[in-house]
């Protein structure tokens, strides 16, 4: 809508007479009021008359912001004839639009060289109110020209908090000297929603270096926003692989410190947190003499350039016991290295492997002794037991009953050992296979005593060993039965047959505390140090023979250790060379 300009009034030309600004109202119907008059700073049409829309682009853009926000602002913008115009901009209560409009002279700038650019291009004022759009911009941003750009307060063609960051990065800018930022931003389309887009904002100068504008060309980096944004999902996806994996995964730099390792490997270790981890290098947590190997095929790597290295070894864990792991150790070469930069651990936790190959290993050696008690010590008594039977049946044919009788007798010994040999061996194959189950019951110390005096008291008679028995009578422990009777008939078998005639064995129970102190003590060879040793760490025990060449297997003790275990308690041993040897345990009541 065009109106007639008025600037004829005396009391305006007074008042204008010594002033080099104007004053312009614009009305809520567009009418335009300019005084005075005579300035001819503002392009004037052929009748005399002013549209609204004939105004700087900018000056409309005000207007617009001023009644849409209720607001008062100040702006900058160029005019005509190399005059620079600053405005205050006021909304009024009766809905017109003040402008009071300071005459400054600078240069000219000319913006239109930008309106072909492929990029776009926006450009503020020093007070930030954009005086230029190019329609690559306009396109950007998703409008049909560069006036409607125009139109737009720059605050809200940014995302909320990339507006903050803007502020924030000129802040830091001016701070150390410069106005110029470049990043990535997200843009409001018109349409709705935000664009990614880099700005390069610069600040355009005066002669006297003073900032009279900002330029900004922005491109659009959609593709690359989403291939950055497939890329961080990836490291994501690869970082919860890391993190999660079961197995144990730990990343070192070139000096063997730790980088990052997942839950599992600090779990493997000792650690509580990843945090902790990091304060410690590898070989630090690795075993002495598996650091010495693992040497070995870290410099083979590094003189071949091998891509990764295999080695079974053992962590430190925190608490100080060690842990077996399979180890794949891989090297991160960087383009143009030698060396490589990083190492990557995979590792397996195969400590209960590591257990199992070594009870394996005990399996296979009993297994051997096994078959060794089966080829010996079973074959020759029975081979004794098939010879003097021949002899008897001899001799009772030819009337010599007093050689019948000691050949039974001496039948009747081998045929006991090998009773008792079978009996252990049932019993160690039954252990082993697990069907040997732990069944205790009340049961009275003097019935298992009596048998098991009963049962060892023909032998102790012809060896001419003194049995003796110390028990509280009437006496009651809740006990596997079958376990027990095999312990100490073992122990007191043991005892007999090292010991030499007329010497002594004592079974003994005390009552003590809450339960009883079970013990055999023999007056026979005893024990060398490398005996009680293997012993102690449950080693196969060596084949020796009794004082009177009485074979024996060492089958018995193994299971006497098993048994007592089974029921809580341990077996203790006091032996010395030529002084006796005294085995103990304790069990409740």
């Amino acid at each position: 809508m065009k109106s007639k300009i008025k600037t004829n009034t005396d009391w305006f030309s007074h008042y204008w007479a010594d002033r080099n600004s104007v004053w312009v109202r614009v009305t809520k119907d567009n009418n335009v009021e300019v005084f005075p008059g005579g300035q001819n700073i503002l392009p004037l049409p052929e009748g005399d008359a002013l549209d609204l829309g004939e105004l700087p682009t900018s000056l409309i853009s005000a207007v617009y912001r001023v009644r849409k926000s209720r607001a008062t602002e100040w702006l900058q913008f160029t005019g005509r004839n190399e005059r620079c115009l600053s405005a205050r901009v006021e909304f009024k209560a009766d809905a017109s639009v003040f402008i009071d409009i300071d005459l400054r002279c600078q240069p000219n700038f000319d913006w239109s060289r930008y309106d072909g650019f492929s990029v776009g291009v926006l450009i503020a004022d020093a007070s930030k109110n954009l005086v230029y759009a190019n329609e690559s911009a306009a396109n950007l941003l998703g409008y049909s020209t560069a006036q409607e750009v125009l139109l737009q307060n720059p605050s809200e063609l940014l995302h909320p908090d990339d507006w903050q960051n803007v502020k924030r990065l000129f802040a830091e800018r001016r701070a150390e000297g410069s106005s110029h930022i470049e990043d990535v931003f997200r843009f409001r389309r018109r349409e709705g929603g935000d664009k990614w887009l880099k700005a390069v904002v610069s600040p355009i100068t005066d002669p006297n270096n003073v900032i009279t504008h900002y330029i900004s060309v922005i491109v659009s980096i959609n593709e690359e926003k989403l291939i950055e944004h497939r890329l961080i999902r990836s490291e994501e996806r690869l970082r919860s692989i890391f993190y999660r994996a079961q197995a144990g995964v730990v990343l070192a730099n070139s000096q063997g410190r730790i980088i990052a390792a997942n839950s599992a490997f600090c779990e493997m270790v000792g650690f509580e947190s990843e945090r902790e981890a990091r304060r410690v290098s590898l070989p630090e947590v690795t075993v002495a003499e598996d650091r010495i190997r693992e040497k070995e095929l870290f410099d083979d790597l590094l003189q071949n350039r091998r891509s990764h290295y295999r080695i079974e070894k053992r962590y430190i864990h925190q608490d100080g016991h060690t842990t077996w792991t399979d180890a794949i150790v891989s090297a991160i070469y960087e383009d143009g290295k030698d060396e490589p930069v990083n190492y990557i651990s995979i590792v397996q936790n195969i400590q209960q492997a590591k257990e199992n190959e070594q009870r394996m290993l005990a399996l296979n050696e009993l297994k051997d002794k096994f078959f060794s008690i089966l080829s010996h010590d079973l074959k020759n008594p029975i081979a004794a037991v098939i010879g003097l039977s021949d002899l008897a049946l001899h001799s009772a044919k030819e009337g010599k009953m007093d050689d019948v009788l000691e050949m039974l007798n001496m039948i009747q010994v081998s045929s006991n050992r090998v009773h008792d040999l079978l009996i252990n061996v049932l019993d160690w194959s039954r252990s082993q296979q697990g069907s040997l189950t732990f069944s205790p019951e009340e049961v009275s110390l003097d019935a298992i005593i009596d048998e098991v005096s009963d049962l060892l008291e023909l032998s102790c008679l012809q060896k001419e060993v003194n049995l003796i028995t110390d028990i509280p009578s009437g006496t009651s422990i809740k006990a596997d039965i079958h376990m027990l009777k095999s312990i100490l008939l073992n122990l007191t078998t043991n005892a007999l047959k090292y010991t030499e005639r007329g010497g002594e064995i004592v079974i003994k129970v005390e009552k003590t505390g809450s339960g009883f102190f079970f013990s055999v003590e023999d007056s026979g060879i005893g024990m060398s140090v490398d005996q009680l040793e293997r012993l102690k760490h449950m080693e196969p025990p060596q084949r020796s023979n009794g004082t009177e060449d009485e074979p024996g297997s060492g089958l018995g003790l193994i299971l006497v250790k098993e048994f007592v275990q089974a029921h809580g308690s341990e077996l203790m041993v006091v032996s010395e060379e030529g002084k006796g040897s005294t085995f103990s345990f304790y069990l409740p009541s």
